[in-house]
């Protein structure tokens, strides 16, 4: 139901969401335990769910503090898409993913596992539905733009993310890569 809410609400102008785990919400014991009951419902279900849309920084090491920000907990991989034509090879644009992850994985101390995401934008488009037309029907502002690019971009990444999740659980594999 949240979920929902978020992705209905989150293009309205003067709305915005922060998004807290159980190590932010500190005030009220409850408020911890529904919050740790969400988690451990995606845990158990293994269902993919979007976080954060992180931009690009100036350097690999700006990526990976921004990263670290949004990981949740101890993670034991990063997944990245990686950028494939529509005939499935790897052309400039995935080459510069792959140096970037050879970086980062240094950098960050965990495996980075690549998955396809051709079509991934358009499949959550499909999903979030068309983008909200401004006020009195006109075109969307700038800001409004710019927050469904992001919403596209998280749902993108969490189908990303799903892809990789199932394809581990198809061969067998923990969460610690082991069958």
């Amino acid at each position: 139901g949240l979920i929902q809410v978020r992705d209905i609400l989150s293009s309205v102008e003067g709305i915005s969401f922060v998004e807290f785990d159980n190590r932010d919400v500190v005030r009220h014991k409850l408020v911890q335990r529904i919050v740790e009951a969400y988690k451990c419902h995606a845990d158990e279900t293994g269902l993919a769910r979007p976080l954060a849309t992180i931009g690009r920084g100036h350097s690999v090491a700006d990526d990976i503090v921004a990263l670290r920000r949004v990981l949740p907990g101890e993670p034991d991989a990063v997944v990245v898409g990686l950028p494939l034509d529509m005939r499935g090879t790897e052309g400039s644009q995935a080459a510069l993913t792959r140096a970037w992850i050879d970086a980062a994985e240094r950098e960050l101390g965990l495996p980075i596992r690549v998955r396809d995401e051709r079509l991934t934008s358009h499949l959550a488009e499909e999903r979030l539905g068309p983008m909200k037309r401004g006020r009195s029907g006109g075109p969307p502002t700038p800001t409004q733009r710019r927050e469904y690019r992001e919403r596209v971009d998280r749902e993108a990444a969490s189908i990303i993310l799903q892809d990789d999740l199932d394809a581990r659980h198809a061969a067998g594999t923990t969460a610690e890569g082991h069958r």
